[in-house]
């Protein structure tokens, strides 16, 4: 082929008079001729019984993917595993829309897959071994057993959605072996103004009821950052040429268009906070969005504090509405600066507040944490334990004093087994020393909680009830 397009080559040269000649006419029905037979050697008809493999590419230019079956007798089914053993079924490629083209390049790469399983749909619908390559590990998770319920971005989770109908495994491959279809993708084919992947709550979606005039890709601003900025006292014009004039942004969404990087190191020193949320930002009408909620330049940071603080509603109150609608690395620790710092707030807070809250630690078997209540009813001391891991009751009589809770813990952890810690709400039948020397020699825990524990507010209840049942005659479960 080299040869015989050798006479082309000379006459593309600028210094080369174009004449066309018998030569050029011989030569050209010869290469026509080279490249029928080329195709009927390398392309093959579609067998449903073959190992398929999908290959996809994403860039900001285009989408592209070529769809290939096994052909040789290797033992491995891995793409690609020796130079000639598959052989081309299907090649397409279109441009990107203008949003697509602004898409995070896992959301790109993830569009690449579920446009191209749409392309080859008449294809791999049915195919029972079907597997699709890409170059972006990322990819390999969300599509993997990752449910829908845990993907926080939207179209990532819109984009999964329209694959579920295919069955497929996902496999990694380099871009040096997915040179076709990154070619592809670079130097796509079609009309310019290619048709748009329907995203049903994509970020990008117009919304009829907020506009402006700064938009040329879409007829308005989409609906979750209608609610977001609404929340804030900028409008998009003021964000978006914030936005422009904060280096540290611009060159955060330099990275989001050219893929983050998988170490906090490899970001400028300037965008390292954001590590932790790299792979969820994107860019919508040139402002940077984390999910639903809007990246704020630092020069507009202030002023939405302010805004959060027009209430004096508190930190948790702040807090759960920047959550819904705005984002910067350290909002949490600015909020409570913000609270701590008016005098008014100070002035209205409780001379006593409550300690911090902290998370009970789950369990992982039966009575491994309990919780445990001893209190009098009618003339007579019961203690109450409650499993976390069940919430079965456990309730017994006791003596008063320390002396009678120590004699109770020991038959109960005699029978069910001794727990990793015990939770009170610190009365001094708890607290005594006798109570400590039997946790302490039995190897558990005791400890007041600073969090609401349903189990231990109703436990007196419960075993009010339970008890009083209990003395006319009726049953009580989990009573020794």
């Amino acid at each position: 082929m080299t040869a015989t397009m050798l006479p082309f080559r000379d006459l593309l040269k600028p210094s080369t008079p174009f004449q066309w000649s018998d030569q050029l006419t011989e030569a050209f029905a010869t290469s026509k001729q080279h490249i029928c037979e080329s195709i009927q050697a390398g392309v093959e008809i579609f067998d449903k019984g073959r190992p398929t493999c999908l290959a996809t590419d994403w860039s900001m230019d285009g989408i592209g993917f070529w769809l290939t079956q096994k052909h040789c007798q290797c033992p491995s089914h891995d793409p690609f595993c020796c130079r000639d053993g598959w052989r081309i079924t299907l090649v397409g490629s279109r441009f990107t829309h203008t949003t697509e083209s602004r898409y995070a390049p896992v959301e790109g790469e993830a569009l690449a897959v579920a446009d191209a399983l749409d392309s080859a749909r008449h294809f791999v619908l049915k195919c029972r071994d079907l597997t699709v390559a890409m170059n972006h590990k990322p990819l390999l998770k969300l599509f993997g057993d990752r449910c829908l319920e845990d993907i926080p971005n939207p179209r990532l989770r819109n984009l999964k959605e329209k694959t579920l109908r295919y069955r497929f495994r996902m496999v990694y491959i380099p871009g040096t072996k997915n040179l076709t279809s990154d070619t592809l993708s670079r130097h796509p084919s079609g009309t310019r103004t290619p048709t748009r992947l329907h995203l049903p709550d994509d970020l990008t979606a117009p919304s009829p009821n907020c506009s402006t005039d700064t938009l040329s890709d879409d007829d308005g601003l989409p609906t979750a950052m209608c609610a977001a900025i609404s929340a804030t006292p900028i409008n998009w014009e003021q964000l978006q040429t914030a936005t422009m004039a904060d280096q540290s942004l611009q060159d955060l969404m330099l990275v989001i268009e050219a893929g983050p990087p998988t170490k906090r190191n490899l970001l400028p020193v300037g965008i390292q906070a954001y590590f932790p949320v790299i792979t969820n930002l994107t860019i919508v009408n040139d402002v940077v969005c984390l999910g639903n909620r809007l990246v704020i330049p630092s020069s507009l940071q202030q002023a939405c504090l302010d805004t959060l603080h027009a209430a004096h509603q508190g930190t948790s109150g702040m807090t759960a509405r920047a959550k819904a609608s705005i984002y910067w690395p350290g909002l949490t620790a600015d909020i409570a600066a913000t609270r701590n710092s008016c005098s008014i707030c100070n002035g209205n807070a409780l001379s006593q507040p409550h300690m911090p809250p902290t998370t009970p630690e789950e369990a992982d078997h039966p009575f491994e944490h309990l919780h445990a209540d001893f209190f009098h009813y009618e003339g007579s001391t019961y203690l109450v334990l409650v499993d976390r891991f069940s919430g079965w009751p456990i309730i017994s009589q006791a003596s008063s004093g320390a002396t009678g809770l120590v004699q109770v813990l020991r038959e109960t952890f005699a029978t069910f087994g001794i727990p990793t810690s015990l939770t009170t709400d610190g009365r001094p039948e708890f607290t005594a020393h006798a109570t400590r020397d039997l946790l302490t020699s039995w190897g558990s825990t005791t400890g007041i909680p600073r969090h609401t524990t349903p189990m231990l507010t109703t436990a007196p209840r419960q075993g009010s009830n339970l008890s009083s049942g209990s003395s006319q005659g009726t049953p009580t479960p989990g009573v020794p």
